[in-house]
């Protein structure tokens, strides 16, 4: 492929070293691993160690040459991250995905760094869509960041953004991309419901050890610091359910406890209610739920948020 001269004179000084056994070390620029056919380059180095794998191939690792705002900001060559990802395949497959990204980065301007974004948000693993993120990616000047965070708010596009250099990358969502987040949700819709019946099944199992049939609960809603005093035979999927509702909802202390634990709650903090179960309750209050559920329940298998707790009896200890 055909080279900018600039950019040939930039990838000259880039080399991948192959260490084919101990006093035989070979090397080859960048910009020659680019033009040169990728199988031609393997078979290349299979006859240079007499058909032994290589000890080692070690990749240029980054570099970056600034050619200023005219010439269209930075050629950046970055191998650090992009290694990342390919951890525990075999070297060949690791060159030919370096040679496919070498190839955008000649033919079309695309970092490895835009790559590896791609990559990771869509948890391709082993699938290396090169052909894909090049047909995804939105090109436009480095120094547009503008244009860039346009695309924040467009449900058909997806936006990166580097934490480095504040650098952006954006891309359409093709059919392919939109094929992988619609995979992706069903995975995570699938892991959940797996993991929502594990947990079940583990406050299953601690009733079943328990004298009671249901859990009383704590659940604090951030937003307003109302918390609710509830009852639940599964109040960690109680929690997800009000999360459909209030994102922020989070379930803060559960035991196993009778049902007429929750109403002498109810009863006993009348004066600090809201609305429906939720309660506006201090801190002292708090303590005071906690206290009464540990003393009356079944203390052994309750459970909760002990940063939330540690920091309660902190605060309560301060004012006393």
């Amino acid at each position: 492929m055909e080279i900018p001269t600039q950019l040939d004179s930039f990838l000259s000084h880039l080399k991948y070293t192959v260490v084919y056994r101990p006093g035989v070390v070979g090397y080859f620029p960048a910009r020659n691993f680019f033009r040169a056919d990728i199988d031609e380059v393997i078979a290349k180095i299979r006859s240079t160690s007499n058909g032994d794998e290589p000890k080692k191939i070690r990749s240029p690792g980054r570099s970056v040459n600034f050619l200023g705002r005219k010439e269209g900001g930075c050629v950046e060559f970055d191998c650090e991250e992009l290694e990342g990802l390919l951890s525990g395949i075999a070297w060949e497959d690791r060159l030919r995905v370096h040679h496919a990204l070498g190839g955008l980065l000649v033919t079309i301007g695309m970092s490895q760094w835009i790559y590896c974004q791609f990559h990771r948000y869509l948890r391709l693993g082993c699938h290396f869509a090169v052909a894909q993120c090049a047909e995804a990616w939105i090109k436009h000047g480095p120094f547009d960041r503008d244009l860039s965070e346009s695309f924040i708010l467009s449900p058909r596009h997806l936006v990166f953004k580097r934490k480095r250099d504040g650098e952006y990358a954006v891309f359409n969502k093709t059919p392919f991309v939109q094929s992988r987040l619609d995979s992706m949700a069903e995975e995570d819709r699938l892991k959940a419901e797996s993991e929502e019946t594990q947990r079940a099944a583990v406050l299953a199992e601690q009733l079943r050890r328990s004298r009671f049939t249901t859990f009383v609960y704590l659940m604090e809603d951030p937003r307003n610091g109302a918390f609710k005093i509830g009852r639940s035979r599964t109040p960690g999927i109680r929690e997800r359910t009000l999360q459909s509702e209030v994102p922020e909802t989070l379930l803060r202390f559960s035991i196993p406890a009778e049902e007429e634990h929750e109403k002498t709650l109810h009863a006993r903090f009348r004066h600090r209610h809201i609305r429906g179960e939720w309660f506006g309750l201090t801190p002292d209050d708090l303590l005071e739920v906690i206290t009464f559920l540990k003393e009356n329940g079944d203390a052994e298998r309750a459970s909760g948020d002990f940063h939330w707790l540690g920091r309660l009896f902190a605060s309560s200890s301060v004012r006393r």
